[in-house]
């Protein structure tokens, strides 16, 4: 006689199939444990596992009992960590107006956000960097410049949407002066400029960079108030 076991499915006990024993399961045998699974009802799943289904290691060999308790249900957190990590980040930037007189320090960018544009030296704030010294580095390393007197003016946040990859900066705005007026910027990385001059804060070149211009649509004003 058949007995039924939560839905059309059948045990039976013919020569076709004979129950496993508590023994045998426990035992871990892989065949048992097949004939089992092929006979239960579907809805009788836990993720995409089998409520009865034995877990295997690199051996074949059955390994933990077969309790739902022991089952690994179906993990989501790599797909949403890869998700993640695809989104992008808000970075912090390093932007220094150099003064000398009524005069700043601008560059012609050679870059592909911003190509042609007239910008501020600067750069992406390093790991374990202060603000003031990432100005000084970045200053240094785009005109050979050394300078002193800096500080910070302003932050900003700035959206960059038009790109393929959204961009989120945090800007810090600081000021400096030479450290000895009588040095002349060089272009040390004509890669990403084409020069550097200096321009009357009155009269500014255009196009420029859009943190820059977007200060300046602003009223902002980077020189002392004496």
């Amino acid at each position: 006689m058949a007995h039924v076991l939560g839905g059309p499915r059948s045990l039976t006990t013919s020569n076709e199939f004979q129950f496993p024993s508590w023994k045998t399961l426990s035992a871990g045998s892989t065949k048992s444990f097949s004939q089992l699974v092929s006979i239960l009802p579907p809805r009788l799943s836990f993720g995409h596992r089998n409520l009865f289904e034995k877990q295997l290691n690199g051996d074949g060999v059955g390994v933990e009992s077969t309790r739902a308790a022991h089952l690994v249900p179906i993990n989501c957190t790599k797909e949403k960590d890869a998700a993640n990590s695809e989104m992008p980040v808000p970075r912090v930037g390093v932007l220094v107006f150099v003064l000398k007189g009524k005069s700043v320090l601008l560059g012609r960018r050679r870059a592909t956000i911003g190509d042609s544009a007239f910008a501020l030296p600067g750069g992406h704030l390093e790991f374990g960097e202060s603000f003031e010294d990432c100005a000084a580095r970045e200053v240094k390393e785009e005109t050979g410049l050394d300078i002193g007197k800096i500080e910070i003016l302003k932050v900003t946040t700035n959206f960059l949407h038009e790109e393929p990859k959204p961009s989120h900066y945090m800007i810090i705005l600081l000021r400096a002066i030479l450290a000895n007026p009588d040095q002349v910027p060089q272009n040390i990385e004509p890669d990403k400029f084409d020069g550097w001059d200096w321009y009357e804060w009155d009269s500014l070149p255009k196009p420029l960079f859009w943190p820059l211009e977007k200060l300046l649509q602003d009223g902002f004003n980077p020189f002392p108030i004496v």
